[in-house]
């Protein structure tokens, strides 16, 4: 609270009530020039309190979690090395919805594989997930499926009595199974926030694990460049278009990839002025993910596998070498605007297609 000057003191009693009533009645010339400089700087200094106090309070406000859907478009960019790929493309849908005590996630992918000898394929994979946000209780689902037939799937649940410490996995499918979460290793929300608060403090670099329940990881190492965005989105409005079928010639024409009918793609100029788009601050990242040796539950790990039990920080391959990295602008409300996919053997580009806010419950 600033303690501000305060006018109309009254003069001391002695000099008694008549003096007080000609002083108080009689309007006098105080305002020297090294008094009004005195003011101006009092002013001045009260000003910039006041707007630095104000960019502060954004600041820590602007770092939230919006309720939202979202739908990309997912295209071949690159092919990295030989191989019978032809063609890649596909959508992605997300949804995350603010369970008053935590966070309900849904994402999609669907994705064409178009190959060079062999039929195309559509690989399917629904995940969803809550996670509490006192960062105590979180659970997982992961279904995988090739051309409608299911290839894998993941259940399970994962607690914490203490935030700080460490966890208890528990996996109901593929089999039963318990391992330790280690305690640095974070959620994905915790981990979206904990990597906006790190952007918000102007850091460059972050590195902290993370636990999704997507495979049977105990964890993986995520290092990010944190940059900045000139512009939060920005593309050609003809690019914005919608997924088509692939054509009969292109391959199986029944496991082609179609634009969910419950999202309308927008363009570009819409995108720009969404809220969730326009009204927030965005930053380009880098980000590389790597595999940890911790990360296979011990009923399943080879004993006679000595590489198992390699310390990650110990092996040069994982410390050089990232499953797949991505690039993104994320925003301060946690939508991600663009991204690209660096897998070893080809990338892809997400292109925002369309978003939208999800009402959020009444709590």
């Amino acid at each position: 609270m600033l303690d501000l000057p305060r006018a109309g003191k009254p003069p001391p009693l002695a000099q008694g009530w008549g003096a007080w009533e000609s002083d108080f009645m009689r309007p006098v010339l105080i305002l020297t020039r090294a008094r009004v400089i005195a003011v101006a700087v009092v002013l001045a200094v009260v000003a910039v309190t006041l707007y630095f106090s104000q960019n502060l309070w954004q600041s820590a406000n602007a770092i939230r979690i919006a309720p939202h859907q979202a739908l990309y478009q997912l295209t071949l960019t690159r092919l990295h090395q030989a191989n019978n790929i032809a063609d890649v493309r596909g959508q992605m849908s997300y949804r995350i919805e603010d369970a008053c005590d935590g966070w309900n996630v849904a994402q999609k992918f669907d994705l064409q594989f178009v190959y060079t000898e062999a039929s195309a394929a559509l690989i399917t994979s629904d995940y969803n997930t809550y996670e509490s946000k006192d960062g105590r209780h979180y659970q997982f689902s992961t279904r995988r499926m090739h051309d409608g037939q299911l290839t894998d799937e993941i259940l399970g649940k994962a607690e914490r009595r203490d935030p700080l410490g460490n966890g208890v996995i528990d996996y109901q499918k593929p089999k039963v199974a318990q391992a330790v979460l280690p305690a640095d290793v974070l959620f994905p929300t915790q981990h979206t926030l904990a990597l906006l608060r790190a952007a918000a403090e102007g850091k460059t670099w972050f590195h902290q694990p993370l636990f999704d329940g997507s495979d049977l990881s105990l964890a993986t190492d995520v290092s990010a460049f944190i940059g900045h965005a000139n512009k939060p989105y920005v593309v050609k409005i003809e690019e914005i278009v919608p997924i088509q079928k692939l054509d009969a010639d292109d391959g199986d024409d029944s496991a082609a990839a179609e634009t969910p009918p419950t999202i309308k793609p927008m363009t570009a100029a819409e995108l720009n002025a969404n809220p969730l788009i326009a009204d927030t601050r965005a930053w380009r990242l880098r980000m590389a993910f790597y595999p940890r040796a911790d990360a296979i539950p011990a009923e399943d790990k080879d004993k006679s596998d000595a590489a198992a039990d390699i310390d990650p920080e110990d092996d040069p391959a994982n410390a050089i070498t990232p499953d797949y990295e991505m690039t993104m602008v994320l925003h301060s409300n946690g939508v991600v605007s663009s991204m690209t996919l660096d897998y070893p053997d080809f990338s892809l580009d997400a292109r925002l297609l369309s978003i939208a806010e999800v009402a959020r419950n009444s709590c």
